[in-house]
């Protein structure tokens, strides 16, 4: 198999929908293929991150009795040859590189119902009538989506450069502050470039750094009355968080480097004695 043919695959073999020749040949391939390793690893890492953004769904009970009986009614009227229906193993099968036949038509039903019942879930979320987590847990797992869908949409800078009197400049007039960019290369942490993301509401200035093969995103802002304080360390998904408040500006950091790495990239980036400007 070639990169081409493996791409679009990658999806179905994480959910187990392949065939076992074709996920064998797929395992061979990744097992030679750093590029492809590699999007196998941030396809893994998204998955992971929008199966914990998606709690655990307890369907209504009215939902519940629409789906059996779309179930129930489609399999009545559509028995398989000989008057017995197959087991749904048998009828719901995968072809070669990943491309689904089409499914029973109690199957669509029964995901359609679910697919919209979750939609309905999330809206509610969205308009505040279910219970959300704390601001700083909140917080934190945008951070950690943002760091994994720089990796994920190839949007990891906008500027490179691992001259901090070019980065810096560069968000002149992009943000109402100025972040401290220090050049933290001599101890290990080299200075990749830097980007402008979106969190708390707000454009927000990002600076990678890093660390052998590994990357580290530093989320940086002004802090206000209600930005959280100094949290402890955590770990989400495999990425290790550290966020701090200081001279005004609320510093969120994310990496999957060892946590003795990161706490020295945090300490390292406090002492730079570089602190962030606010324009307004």
């Amino acid at each position: 198999m070639t990169c081409d043919e493996i791409r679009p695959l990658i999806g179905p073999y994480l959910d187990g929908e392949l065939e076992p020749s074709v996920a064998r040949s797929a395992e061979l391939h990744i097992a030679g293929c750093e590029a492809c390793a590699r999007y196998l690893a941030e396809m893994r890492a998204l998955s992971g991150a929008i199966h914990d953004e998606m709690p655990a769904l307890a369907a209504p009970e009215a939902l519940r009795a629409r789906i059996l009986d779309a179930v129930r009614a489609s399999a009545a009227g559509a028995p398989a040859a000989g008057g017995t229906e197959q087991p749904v193993a048998q009828r719901v099968r995968t072809l070669p590189f990943g491309r689904p036949r089409a499914r029973p038509q109690w199957l669509a039903a029964a995901t359609l119902y679910v697919v919209v019942g979750a939609a309905a879930w999330m809206l509610g979320v969205a308009h505040g009538r279910l219970p959300a987590g704390s601001a700083e847990s909140d917080m934190r797992d945008a951070v950690v989506a943002s760091h994994v869908r720089s990796l994920q949409a190839s949007h990891l800078i906008d500027v490179a450069s691992s001259d901090r009197h070019t980065v810096k400049p560069w968000f002149d007039g992009k943000l109402d502050f100025s972040p401290p960019v220090p050049d933290l290369g001599p101890q290990g942490f080299p200075l990749v470039g830097g980007r402008l993301d979106y969190l708390d509401g707000r454009p927000v200035a990002a600076l990678v750094y890093g660390r052998a093969k590994h990357l580290v995103n530093l989320f940086i802002w002004p802090a206000t009355a209600d930005t959280p304080r100094d949290a402890a360390p955590s770990t989400v998904r495999g990425y290790h968080v550290r966020h701090w408040v200081r001279d005004g500006m609320t510093f969120w950091v994310v990496s999957d480097v060892a946590e003795p790495d990161l706490a020295t990239f945090v300490s390292l980036f406090q002492e730079s004695g570089q602190p962030g400007e606010s324009v307004r």
